[in-house]
């Protein structure tokens, strides 16, 4: 945990208002390491725990580690916003908010499959504020929120949940 706190502290004094944030930790554990990567500099690394409760399908928070920003602050110019599975959009459209009022300009949200309507509602939640970069896309969602044909719930998989 100390070489994490470590990196993250160099991160923080080079890259000057440049940060990768990650949306939601159950789903996405490995996806951060992956990314940066392919970044040419470290980058700080913060989390958003984020569900989508099963009955509403609306999003609940759950965890947030983004550091206090002084309202004088300079504002983030990037995030980059992970979250592998867009499927309703409502995770989404909460990180895009919670990211909006917490100060950064720009976001480019990677993910590696979503639902047509999911990434519509995400990519409108800012406009041309969000940039959304998806490997696949599948046509809808059930009515359960599950995208067709999809994958099934991935963080239930990843963290041998399924029936709970």
């Amino acid at each position: 945990m100390a070489q994490q706190e470590e990196a993250d502290e160099k991160a923080d004094n080079a890259t000057h208002g440049r940060e990768i944030k990650a949306d939601n930790r159950r789903r996405r554990a490995r996806i951060p390491t992956a990314i940066q990567q392919l970044l040419p500099n470290p980058v700080p690394i913060h989390h958003l725990g984020l569900f989508r409760d099963k009955a509403t399908l609306s999003a609940v928070e759950y965890y947030n580690n983004l550091p206090y920003r002084e309202p004088s602050a300079p504002p983030s110019d990037l995030t980059i916003l992970l979250d592998p599975i867009i499927a309703t959009g409502a995770t989404a459209c909460a990180a895009i908010d919670t990211l909006r009022d917490w100060g950064t300009k720009k976001i480019v949200m990677i993910s590696v499959l979503g639902s047509m309507p999911g990434l519509i509602r995400a990519a409108e939640e800012w406009g041309k504020s969000v940039e959304i970069w998806v490997g696949a896309v599948d046509e809808e969602c059930d009515g359960n929120g599950m995208i067709k044909p999809g994958l099934g719930d991935v963080g239930d998989r990843l963290f041998m949940a399924i029936g709970k």
